[in-house]
């Protein structure tokens, strides 16, 4: 028979799969696809075709060639267990059939090539062997004693990856990747009822918050009663709270454990009471007082990966730093700073009026790019207004997703049109980016300016009179990011060059942004946080108004290609160094809600006219 192309075996009849000749030619006509990841999707489709034509032993025989038919041709094209997980198929097969002994024989072959690649020496793979594709037919074929197996041997390649020592390349896998696989290897044991083994492994969890997730699943089926249960948690956090242990980084690892015991009884069957109230609120109360404070000198600093944590932490427990409540704003706006100061806690930061220089960072700047070359300058008058302490949060804008969003009143006129039938922002509840007090994403000029407007008219009797929250303009972005008395500075906290104690870049490594306010070592002197790193912040003002007209905010935009840009300001999480300097400068069309790393930050400026 003749094979059209490399495909046709998809249209043969079973019979012609039982002919070895058949089978060699399909073989000949894999082999020869570019590139390998085309090759084994044939081989993985050869595979299942054998197995509907019942021809389990031949499949086994295909397997065997994937090493020679679907060698690596480039470092990033890499399966090194592809013929285990084809063997893992017929495996399935078998199983089905309730042919036990050949399923059994298998599985163990297929364990043990996954098996090498768990050395006890730095492992090269771009991604984590599939555990629990071996333990899952081990159940199947009821053989407890080697799931046990497989346990022991993921448990040990875990506790590696927490260590650091068994991958070279922190873009394939972070610390905490290998406490995640402990804690879901934890939750199979509880499933098999194997508790002891899970309250072993559970405790020995490094990363705080997994540790918590893992034990709190141990407790939910241990025999304690629910009352036991919570007075045994009660009793550790109260512990926690009270060891002072001997570095700062120590007592940050206790209390994001506490906050993470105290954040399991509203997702469970444990009850509110008085003494959770009061360990909720001395956790947090610590936890705020932990982020807040400045290093001091000599002092080892805090560990990004403890302050990451203390800030998720906080987030669990309710992050008391922003407003969300009505309540809430209303007191932030009762009690605005009344000066430029770095002190106090208060929401709402001062800035006066004057006459302030803008533009010209390229003189200063080696690394100015594109949007900072201009060397023009402008000095303009401002009004005194206030800049918020850190940008919105998802949490914040969470209200008005709910709220406001469906609110045409408080959309501009381009904007409602762009808006049109969307009930939320496109990417609304994206796991790694709905963190309560992570800074909100993927939002676009439009839904920020929507959602100004929407608090404007919500608290528009506690404004001074002709003042509204809005997005600041590019002018009182940049002003309150560089001023600091006499001169301008190159970056919110002064002329030393950023360090992780002082912003989130690029340096952090982080796959998502960081919580806000974890640097309060880069506070701008009008005491706000976050203004290099963190988000790229939306500003009022089109881009091209930079530096002369950049006090002049615009009222909308339409979305028509040469309608002009909006400027973004501060860079990211996601961006290196140079772009933290006062001078860096970003921009997008006001539709643009691509942007893993732009959000917004708002402002109580001077705008006489009405919003909303």
């Amino acid at each position: 028979m003749e094979l059209h192309d490399a495909q046709s075996f998809k249209r043969l009849p079973p019979v012609q799969l039982r002919d070895p000749e058949v089978i060699r030619e399909i073989c000949e006509r894999i082999s020869a696809l570019e590139p390998a990841a085309a090759r084994r999707r044939a081989l993985g489709t050869l595979v299942d075709q054998l197995l509907d034509a019942e021809q389990a032993e031949v499949a086994v025989r295909v397997a065997a060639l994937a090493p020679t038919l679907t060698p690596a041709t480039n470092a990033n094209d890499v399966d090194p267990w592809f013929e285990n997980i084809l063997l893992l198929k017929i495996v399935d097969h078998l199983l089905e059939r309730q042919e036990l002994p050949r399923a059994e024989q298998l599985l163990d072959e297929a364990a043990r090539g996954l098996s090498q690649l768990w050395h006890y020496e730095p492992v090269d793979l771009p991604v984590i062997p599939p555990w629990f594709q071996l333990t899952r037919r081990y159940r199947r074929a009821a053989r407890p004693d080697r799931v046990a197996q497989v346990w022991d041997q993921v448990v040990a390649w875990a506790r590696l990856i927490e260590q650091e020592r068994a991958v070279p390349d922190p873009a394939w896998f972070q610390p905490t990747d290998g406490s995640r696989i402990l804690a879901e290897i934890v939750a199979e044991m509880i499933e098999l009822g194997h508790h002891a083994r899970a309250l072993a492994t559970a405790s020995a969890i490094r990363h705080a918050p997994f540790r918590a997730q893992a034990l709190a699943r141990v407790a939910r089926v241990s025999m304690l009663s629910p009352l036991d249960a919570q007075s045994g948690m009660l009793s550790q956090v109260s512990e926690l709270l009270t060891r002072r242990r001997g570095s700062r980084a120590e007592h940050a690892a206790d209390l994001a454990l506490a906050a993470n015991l105290l954040a399991e009884p509203g997702k469970t069957h444990l009850s509110e009471g008085a003494s959770l109230t009061v360990l909720r609120e001395q956790t947090r109360h610590e936890l705020v007082a932990l982020l807040a404070a400045v290093d001091e000198p000599g002092a080892e600093p805090l560990p990004v990966a403890e302050r990451l944590r203390a800030g998720q932490a906080l987030g669990l427990l309710g992050d008391p730093r922003f407003p969300l409540i009505d309540e809430e704003w209303l007191a932030s706006l009762a009690n605005r700073s009344t000066r430029l100061t770095t002190e106090g806690e208060h929401y709402w930061r001062f800035v006066p009026a004057g006459s302030y220089w803008l533009g010209g960072w390229a003189d200063h700047d080696p690394y100015a790019g594109p949007l900072q070359r201009d060397q023009r300058v402008a000095r303009l008058p401002l009004q005194s207004f206030w800049i918020a302490r850190i940008p919105v949060t998802v949490s914040q804008f969470a209200r008005f997703v709910v709220e406001g969003y469906r609110a045409d009143r408080c959309w501009t006129p381009h904007g409602l049109r762009w808006r049109a039938e969307r009930l939320t922002p496109d990417r609304w509840g994206f796991p790694p980016y709905q963190g309560a007090n992570q800074p909100v994403v993927f939002v676009n000029w439009y839904e920020a300016t929507a959602y100004c407007r929407w608090l404007s008219a919500r608290f528009g009797t506690a404004l001074p009179p002709g003042y509204r929250i809005c997005l600041p303009s590019e002018a009182e972005w940049e002003v309150a990011a560089t001023t600091g008395g006499v001169e301008r500075r190159p970056y919110p906290w002064g002329h030393a060059p950023p360090g992780l104690e002082r912003a989130v870049s690029s340096a952090w490594k982080l796959q998502a942004p960081a919580p806000v306010g974890l640097c309060p070592e880069g506070s701008a002197a009008c005491g706000a946080l976050d203004m290099a790193g963190a988000i790229w912040e939306a500003c009022g003002s089109g881009e091209e108004a930079y530096p002369e007209r950049a006090d002049t905010p615009l009222d909308d935009r339409a979305t028509t290609p040469g309608s002009g840009l909006f400027a973004l300001r501060g860079g990211s999480w996601a961006q290196p160094s140079h772009c933290l300097r006062a001078g860096a400068r970003h921009s997008y069309v006001p539709h643009n809600n691509n942007y893993h790393d732009a959000g917004l930050r708002l402002a109580l400026a001077f705008r006489p006219e009405a919003c909303c």
